[in-house]
């Protein structure tokens, strides 16, 4: 006999199988309390940064290689801002 077949008719069309949590978070408890949130602009400042000494760095070595992380930024830009604007 098939297995699954027989597990497949056990189930009857239209039952809908759900499941309850078994206790909810607290509301007086943070949502991220591991995430300092007051520090957030300083990474942003110090990654935009650290992007702009990177291509300063490697366009001493070479124009091409700098050329060509710059195209690769403005176009990563171009493309976050089209799937943000797309996505509102």
């Amino acid at each position: 006999m098939n297995t699954f077949y027989s597990f497949s008719n056990s189930i009857q069309a239209g039952e809908i199988l759900s499941v309850s949590p078994t206790s909810s978070p607290s509301p007086d408890l943070p949502a991220e309390p591991l995430i300092n949130h007051s520090w957030q602009p300083f990474f942003y400042t110090a990654a935009i940064v650290l992007v702009v000494c990177l291509a300063i760095i490697v366009g001493a070595f070479s124009r091409r290689v700098e050329h060509a992380i710059a195209s690769a930024l403005i176009l990563s830009l171009v493309l976050i801002g089209f799937f943000f604007v797309l996505t509102r």
